[in-house]
């Protein structure tokens, strides 16, 4: 006869970074959560995913006159969050209102943003020429929370393929993906962040065969 057992805590560390995230910004395509996972002798294994949204805020901005940097009093944006523009004034030459752009983090300092057209060009580093006056401002509006988180598997070393369906990630609402994982050698959390900013806390919990 067998029996059942759950346990909580990390199942195997191979490739485990942890069960608490960093914050992930527009566009990442997290891997890290869970990769490589190792789920020898587990029958099931769930995913208890808490998420909670990283509130940026709207933020005014002041442009020098020159080169494509915009100074904030405070930037919180990662590199290819979406936002829009918006101003009571004149923005720069070279971005207007009611368009998607993705920022450019630019330095350590957290004051300084460049705007990209595509979320590739903001990853590239390839920002959005400006011009104007010392005069220009606007304010940069984040756009809300948009992620999705997927499970995948893999056996041996063939491709990692999702397993069971995708789920919309809420900030402040549990997720929890449970699935029979004994045909499959590893698994992995992929969490894609389509827009705005999100922290994680990943548990998984295994129920394991006792002979």
């Amino acid at each position: 006869m067998v029996a059942q057992a759950r346990y909580n805590k990390t199942l195997s560390t191979t490739g485990l970074v942890g069960t608490s995230y960093p914050t992930l910004g527009t566009g990442v395509t997290s891997q890290q959560a869970t990769s490589q996972l190792d789920t020898t002798s587990l029958q099931t294994l769930s995913f208890i995913i808490d998420p909670t949204a990283v509130s940026v805020g709207t933020q005014t901005f002041t442009y020098a006159g020159t080169g494509n940097i915009v100074t904030t009093g405070s930037n919180k944006l990662v590199t290819g969050q979406v936002v829009t523009l918006t101003t009571a004034g004149t923005l720069p030459t070279g971005v207007g209102t009611g368009t998607n752009y993705y920022a450019i983090a630019v330095g350590t300092a957290g004051t300084s943003v460049e705007f990209a057209t595509s979320l590739a060009n903001a990853l590239g580093g390839t920002a959005i020429a400006l011009s104007g006056l010392n005069t220009n401002t606007g304010t940069i509006n984040p756009t809300s929370l948009s992620a999705t988180v997927q499970q995948q598997v893999q056996n041996g070393t063939s491709s990692w393929v999702n397993y069971g369906t995708s789920n919309t990630i809420t900030s402040g609402t549990a997720v929890v993906i449970e699935n029979d994982v004994v045909a499959f050698a590893k698994t992995r959390l992929q969490v894609v962040v389509a827009a705005g900013q999100l922290n994680l806390n990943v548990s998984p919990c295994g129920k394991v065969n006792w002979n």
